[in-house]
Order: structure tokens, then sequence, then C-alpha cells
């Protein structure tokens, strides 16, 4: 299948006018114009591998928006539940703060949703099954002592939490809750990643801090005075997804952004879109996203017999050559 759009509408790439360069020395045009690397679709497994291209043939998605899409989806299924060990002190969660960058009506957004789709789907049960725990909690605080006794109700009950897997635009305070209820970690997506950075700083000045340290999965220790509330996160899995258009990237990835790691935790998914996505007429096979459901669920529930920790994987000696091989082609081209 051939993804290469038209060269005959080959946009030239766009050059931030602050902050992502400074003293750029004019490079010509015709050094410019580098093909940008696509996805590479042969690391997913075969199945889904079949539902990327399926979303491209008949739905006219971009493939490296989808394929992007649903490999930060699987890293939030993993969440705290798989790590890899790179060296004997250096042990990694597949945390992922990702950007999908284009222009307006690219089809970033429906994407966006697409592939959460599962997570969000598991989200609507958690909340189903809080609301009735908690109108049970409820209802057994509205009782009496002897009334416990006599319908042989529990002396205590603890409050309910509402687990979930996506956080929507949320503060501090509340993605801390979030990772809290939900040890296996959670995704914090924002349509509109500019909507998110906007309320950096706006409640506490060390909300970028917090980021840059979450995105290694640095322990966390939380102390509201005012509820008296104490957390403390050993392991706290927080991915970030989200998209941005091209105009914003030197405003939010740029100038201190760049100096103080911010900008390298990103992953920006920047193709070159010539054509805007095309509506077809060809419907669908049935059964796609099924198929993609059923995958993340099996994911997130996957049973490890009981064991609390981790399960470790390990590089094979070739995957680990090819990986190192890899990391000195990218400090070599810095």
């Amino acid at each position: 299948m051939n993804y290469n759009n038209s060269a005959r509408y080959r946009r030239t790439p766009q050059r931030p006018e602050c902050g992502l360069h400074e003293d750029e020395p004019v490079i010509p045009q015709s050094k410019l114009q580098k093909e940008v690397p696509s996805f590479p679709l042969s690391v997913f497994p075969t199945a889904i591998r079949n539902i990327v291209e399926t979303l491209v043939e008949f739905e006219h998605f971009n493939v490296n928006f989808i394929a992007a899409s649903m490999f930060t989806t699987f890293a939030a299924a993993m969440g705290n539940r798989w790590t890899v060990r790179f060296s004997a002190t250096w042990v990694e969660r597949p945390i992922m703060y990702v950007a999908l960058v284009g222009y307006p009506s690219c089809g970033k957004t429906p994407l966006l949703r697409l592939a959460l789709s599962p997570l969000l789907n598991l989200d609507h049960e958690y909340d189903r099954e809080y609301c009735a725990k908690l109108k049970a909690y409820k209802q057994w605080g509205a009782k009496s002592p002897k009334e416990r006794a006599a319908l042989s109700l529990p002396e205590e009950m603890e409050r309910p939490r509402r687990r979930c897997h996506v956080v929507v635009d949320a503060t501090i305070e509340a993605l801390i809750g979030a990772m809290r209820d939900n040890p296996q970690g959670v995704i914090l997506y924002s349509d509109e990643l500019e909507s998110l950075f906007a309320n950096f700083n706006r409640y506490n000045s060390s909300d970028e801090s917090y980021f840059l340290s979450a995105f290694s999965g640095t322990p966390f220790k939380y102390i509201r005075k005012s509820a008296d509330e104490h957390i403390f996160l050993p392991n706290p899995y927080c991915s970030i997804f989200g998209s941005t258009q091209p105009g914003r990237l030197a405003k939010q990835f740029g100038g201190e952004r760049v100096v103080n790691g911010f900008s390298s935790r990103f992953l920006k998914v920047y193709p070159d879109i010539t054509d805007m996505p095309t509506w077809g007429t060809e419907r669908m096979p049935d059964g796609v996203m099924e198929q993609w459901e059923r995958i993340i669920r099996k994911v997130v529930t996957f049973d490890f017999k009981g064991k609390e920790q981790p399960m470790e994987l390990t590089f094979s000696l070739e995957a680990h050559r090819k990986l190192c091989q890899w990391k000195e082609s990218v400090n070599n081209a810095i």
C-alpha cells in the first residue's frame, strides 16, 4: 500500500519565527526539501498493522497519525504493569508524551478519540460501577449502628474511589488523585495541547517541573494541608497525548522549554501532509475497531497470576546492539 502523497502539492517547510532556532544560517531550499520519514508499520504485530492499514485505506486517515495514536494508547494500556531493562541500573516504563502536529481539518482529533476509545469505554464501565458503590456507601452512612447491625451491614465502610485510565485536561491535583486511584497509570488527554499548557503555573508554580520529572516516573509525594491529605506515588505513570498546529510549535515548545528539556520529552508527529483527508464512499469492513477494543482490553486486564510486581522485559543481544547504534547515531547528529 502506497502512503506517499503527491509531490505536486508538497508544501515548503515552515520555519518558526522564534524560540526553536536562534541565529540559524539560511539553508538552501534544495537542502530543506528532504523526504519526511513515515512511521515504520513493520514494528507492529500483524493484527495491529492490519487495523492501521484498513483505517488508512477506507477512512483516509494519515498513516503516521493513526499509527502513533495506537502506539501511544497501547503504551498507556500497559502502564505500570510492564517495564524494560536497558542496563543493570536502568529500567524504563512506557511513559510517552506525544503531540500530533498538523493544520486544522487534517484529521487529528478523530484519530485521538478513535485510538483512545477502548480506554474511554472502560472508564465508562468503571464510572457506572463507581456510582453503584457510591450509592451503597451513602445508604450505609445514613443508617445508625443499630440499623446496620440489623441489616448485617459492616461496621466500617470505605468510601469508593473512581478509577479511570483517561484524564481530560485536569489540574495537577486531580491528576495525582487519578494516579492514586489507578496505580496502573493514566494518560492525560488534551485535544488541543494549548489548553493544557495554558493551565501550567496557573494554580501552582511547579506544574511544568512536575511534568519534567513525571516523564521519568520519579516517585512523588503530595501533601494537601487543607484536607490533611498525604499521597505518595512510588511509581507514578502518566502519559500525555494531544495535538497542536504548526504555528503554535515555537510558543509551546520553544524558548525555555528547549533549554530545560521539556520539548525533548515530546514525540512530535509532524507528517508532510499535502492533501487534506477525503470522504470515501467505500464502507470499512465490519469488526475492525472491535478488534482494536479486544486488543487493548486484553492488555489492560492481563492476568499476572496475583503478582503485584510489574513484568520486566529484556532486550535480546541483537536488539540491544541496534538500540546502542541508534543512540550513537542520534548523539552524532546532535
